[in-house]
């Protein structure tokens, strides 16, 4: 488009065909490029957003959120986001949560799924599972303890029992701000997607930094 607005039809029409279709071929290469610029400076900001969210505020629960397949498409960003944005606003209004999610597409069956960090202000039961190390995924009480796992090497895994959509699991935060902040800003890629129009989403009476700037 800017390559026309910027010349006269009769321009183009002195342009040779081979030379014309080289120059229109390089604007939309350079097209792509802006747009591609464009996109990775907004993933920054919202990385550095979410990170220093995550740095400002005492989060107590690393949660993650997913529609039931039986009941939703589960690749239904819509339902998805509808369903999520409901539960926030309630949890919030009602018992101040304070969160910041981010939203993902699971590789496998492209379906969507929340990854949060949230306050206290939810409503927890114990899965029956705990994360140990050198397993990526929760196992059964009763596993962790056929294979003599210790106590304090056990995460409990809880699931949120309000949420009513799908599957959920829970676990507390262990170890450094900092450390958690970098863990869920992970998800935040250069090549990630707006989801649902947006790279985050954060509500509830979230602390913010300050900046100071000195000359």
């Amino acid at each position: 488009e800017r390559f026309f607005e910027e010349r006269s039809a009769l321009d183009v029409e002195q342009i040779p065909a081979d030379k014309l279709s080289e120059m229109i071929e390089n604007e939309f290469a350079e097209s792509e490029k802006r747009k591609k610029e464009n996109t990775e400076r907004s993933v920054r900001r919202a990385k550095t957003v979410v990170y220093d969210l995550a740095c400002c505020n005492e989060f107590k629960y690393f949660v993650t959120l997913t529609l039931n397949g039986e009941q939703f498409a589960r690749d239904d960003l819509n339902t998805a986001k509808e369903k999520l944005l409901t539960w926030l606003k309630n949890r919030t209004y009602r018992k101040g949560l304070k969160y910041i999610a981010v939203a993902e597409y699971h590789k496998k069956n492209n379906a969507v799924h929340f990854h949060l960090l949230t306050n206290e202000a939810i409503e927890l039961v114990d899965s029956g599972t705990v994360l140990v190390p050198a397993h990526k995924k929760p196992i059964k009480i009763a596993t962790a303890d056929k294979r003599q796992i210790a106590l304090e090497d056990r995460r409990t895994v809880y699931n949120v029992s309000d949420w009513k959509y799908g599957f959920s699991t829970a676990i507390a935060l262990v170890g450094e701000v900092r450390a958690v902040a970098g863990y869920v800003c992970k998800y935040l890629t250069k090549d990630c997607k707006k989801i649902g129009g947006r790279y985050y989403y954060s509500g509830g009476a979230l602390a913010r930094p300050t900046y100071e700037y000195f000359n």
